[in-house]
């Protein structure tokens, strides 16, 4: 798969694996802003959440759909894309109860943190998935 072959790619106009290096920094960004939002602040970690689901979802899309297929395709890291299937599936799952929830649900900023915590490992890895070599971003 070449840089830009990805529907994903094509469609921002330039290549997913930029994309997807900026959703992670911007994910980190809202995480940091949600914990550091006060207690009282249901508005705005409303927001925060908000902008938290949005990138997922388009985090998780651009890796299941441009990354996870080139790096099944290397050596020895099927079982690694599966186990980063299922990472993006409870994630979803957390996601989507997210969704249904008000801010000011008593367990809003728990089921918040609870993701923040499980997705902490965000980051932008662009030669290595589970110790080894993998695509370049």
């Amino acid at each position: 798969m070449d840089r830009d072959s990805c529907e994903v790619g094509r469609a921002v106009g330039g290549s997913w694996r930029v994309l997807l290096k900026a959703e992670h920094k911007d994910i980190r960004r809202l995480f940091k802003q949600f914990q550091q939002a006060g207690a009282t602040a249901a508005v705005t970690k409303g927001k925060i959440v908000d902008g938290i689901l949005e990138a997922l979802t388009v985090h998780t899309y651009i890796e299941n759909e441009c990354l996870y297929p080139e790096v099944r395709r290397l050596p020895d890291l099927d079982a690694d894309v599966l186990e980063s299937y299922e990472e993006h599936h409870v994630a979803d799952v957390l996601c989507m109860e997210l969704a249904a929830l008000k801010p000011d649900d008593d367990h809003f900023d728990a089921k918040t943190t609870v993701l923040i915590e499980k997705s902490a490992d965000v980051r932008y890895r662009p030669n290595e998935i589970g110790g080894r070599p993998s695509v370049t971003c």
